[in-house]
Formats: structure tokens, sequence, C-alpha cells
């Protein structure tokens, strides 16, 4: 069991969200991201960013709402 406290490093990136969370995965232990943005269609539960994260990231993605 892992009981080491979790480490956050925050940055300020410019470019595209999509690229640049996909890109910092390789890094990542995890991606946690919101559920859904101001993006997307009228009944979507899940945003761009989510969506192409779930196929582009390194690293496991968890989407909270």
């Amino acid at each position: 069991m892992n009981t080491r406290a979790p480490t956050w490093r925050v940055e300020v990136v410019k470019g595209d969200p999509r690229r640049v969370l996909a890109d910092r995965s390789a890094d990542a232990d995890l991606v946690v991201l919101g559920a859904r943005g101001d993006g997307g269609f009228p009944g979507m539960h899940i945003g761009r960013v989510a969506l192409h994260l779930m196929g582009h990231s390194a690293s496991p993605v968890i989407l909270v709402r």
C-alpha cells in the first residue's frame, strides 16, 4: 500500500488545453478533470477536453462531477 501524500504541481501554460494536458500527462500519475466545461453540446455530460484525453492521455484520467 502506498502511504505517501500526493504532491500537486500548478502551472499556467498557454495553448490548446487538450494538447497541453495530453503532453503533461506523460509525467503525471493521474489527470483529474471536471466532468464538463463550457464546450460540448446540450445533453452531453463530458466536455471536449475530457473526451480528447480519454484517448490521448499517457496516465489514467478521472472525471469529477
